[in-house]
């Protein structure tokens, strides 16, 4: 197993390759990539943008080991300063501003960002 893998999510145990609970809070929208838990088929509203109501299926994605946007970090480079506060690690500052650019987009089918 890959040393960096997290191995079950410390959330919900949902063990790799399997979706994740309803209310674990790490669940991605499997439609729009947005945190579960502000979507569930309702409409919700954070940071003036509105979530929730949408095409396609509401529901938790599939688990694979890594925290939500870590792997899409790494493929990209994007990382923290190796003298930040934490030291180096995955940009996911740098993920949200380019997802809310359109720089990337969730794809539904690999339940992941990707450029458009």
């Amino acid at each position: 197993m890959d040393k960096d893998k997290i191995g079950p999510c410390n959330h919900c145990g949902a063990e790799p390759g399997e979706r994740h609970r309803k209310w674990d809070d790490i669940a991605r929208c499997r439609s729009t990539g947005w945190q579960l838990i502000q979507c569930e088929g309702e409409l919700h509203e954070y940071n003036g943008r509105e979530y929730g109501e949408h095409e396609g299926p509401c529901g938790p994605d599939i688990w694979d080991g890594y925290w939500p946007g870590t792997k899409v970090c790494r493929e990209l480079g994007w990382f923290t300063a190796p003298d930040s506060i934490w030291g180096e690690m995955e940009d996911l500052n740098r993920l949200a501003a380019a997802c809310a650019r359109g720089e990337l987009v969730w794809s539904r089918e690999v339940e992941e960002w990707v450029k458009p």
